[in-house]
């Protein structure tokens, strides 16, 4: 199934240069639904992935956020010996506090990284991949 969510995502990253739909109209990514979490009333989607192009991992989010609508999709990418981290949500979720840079930095620290952005998005990096599992425990308290 990983092979379509990325064939999908680069159809969609080069959705211009190809002239197809993007993945929120043919539903390649329906199968995530099973893994939003509720809590505190706000859904919450955490993916992790291994992916090696940055722009790829920033698409899977924005197609997630499209999909679902009100979610924090949260993207957790290991790639080799570094982490990456991609937070994505909607204005909605801005207007009730929802910060993503805060949540990026938050994780990045935990793993020896610095990141940010903006509200409805934001990017980090960090050296310690051994500390996936914390780094989802902290964005759910978080939220």
């Amino acid at each position: 199934m990983d092979f379509l969510v990325v064939f999908f995502t680069f159809i969609c990253y080069n959705r211009r240069k190809y002239k197809t739909p993007c993945a929120k109209n043919n539903k390649r990514y329906s199968h995530e639904e099973k893994n939003i979490q509720v809590i505190n009333g706000k859904r919450l989607l955490i993916k992790t992935t291994n992916y090696s192009d940055v722009n790829l991992v920033k698409t899977i989010a924005d197609n997630l956020v499209d999909l679902y609508k009100d979610v924090l999709v949260f993207i957790i990418n290991v790639v080799d010996d570094k982490i990456f981290f991609v937070a994505k949500t909607t204005q909605n979720y801005v207007s009730s506090g929802v910060h993503c840079g805060k949540f990026v930095k938050e994780a990045a620290i935990l793993c020896n990284g610095n990141g940010g952005g903006r509200p409805d998005m934001a990017q980090a990096g960090g050296k310690d991949i051994s500390k996936v599992n914390e780094v989802i425990e902290k964005v759910k308290g978080l939220l």
